[in-house]
């Protein structure tokens, strides 16, 4: 799965590259020995399991009814702290952007394209 997934992710971006850091601000996802890897649970009840690998962002949405949908991201260049951005196969416009909160790294501040906030809570 994981081969496929990034043949996917490589398919996809080829018109957003430019906009996108190779490689995450500061490190592989890590701060202060936190990590955006993980499983995490959002105010809209969905759940989002992130994996992350250099510069490649998989992350797979459970939505309360059980479905799972694949999602890809990438780190957001020139943004302040460590902020990536979300978006689903073949969409033209970006989903959300996902930032890491410093005072508590067990919670991720989300913004969706409509400029609604949610939060995300870590469960792993």
């Amino acid at each position: 799965m994981k081969a496929f997934t990034a043949f996917v992710c490589f398919l996809v971006l080829p018109s957003l590259m430019g906009q996108y850091a190779a490689t995450p601000p500061g490190g592989a996802g890590q701060v202060g020995g936190s990590s955006m890897t993980g499983v995490w649970k959002s105010t809209s009840g969905n759940v989002f399991s992130v994996m992350i690998y250099r510069n490649q962002i998989d992350i797979v949405l459970t939505t309360p009814q059980q479905k799972k949908h694949l999602i890809l991201g990438r780190w957001r260049q020139g943004a302040q702290g460590r902020q990536f951005d979300y978006w689903f196969p073949g969409a033209q416009s970006i989903a959300a952007t996902v930032i890491l909160v410093p005072q508590n790294l067990n919670q991720l501040k989300v913004v969706d394209g409509k400029g609604q906030t949610f939060w995300w809570q870590r469960l792993q």
